[in-house]
């Protein structure tokens, strides 16, 4: 999977981006500490996988592997219809692959900004991670 790696001299975070962005890895780097859950079953790419059964619930938890989510246009276990649209757990983004260009790069910071259009919903979705020499936590 395309994978995003900014890190300092203390932090060093990892984003799945062709899984939802994901973020999988923020390691405290001076006690070498990973604040991030790692379920059993470990990361997967969205559609690499035939699942045994359709699962009421959506593909979610058949590629979940812990980390930290975006989850939008909604977050719920249950399968939600509103209007002309239907979506399972977690609506449309952590199983969609993200974009990402990187802003600024430089001895004292980096900035990468993440992008998406969702399909379902028209939404242009933006966000930023930075860090600088001064981060020790995002």
């Amino acid at each position: 999977m395309r994978t995003l790696i900014l890190e300092n001299r203390h932090l060093r975070l990892v984003s799945l981006l062709d899984k939802g962005s994901d973020i999988i890895e923020l390691v405290y780097k001076p006690l070498d500490i990973d604040l991030m859950f790692h379920a059993p079953t470990g990361y997967r790419k969205p559609g690499s996988i035939v699942g045994t059964c359709k699962r009421s619930e959506g593909e979610f938890m058949e590629y979940y592997g812990g980390g930290w989510q975006d989850i939008l246009p909604f977050a719920g276990n249950e399968p939600i219809k509103h209007r002309f649209g239907e979506w399972s757990m977690h609506g449309e983004t952590p199983l969609l692959p993200w974009d990402a260009v990187i802003e600024k790069d430089s001895p004292s910071e980096v900035t990468a900004k993440l992008f998406i259009d969702i399909p379902r919903y028209p939404f242009h979705l933006e966000k930023w991670i930075t860090m600088n020499d001064k981060t020790t936590a995002i």
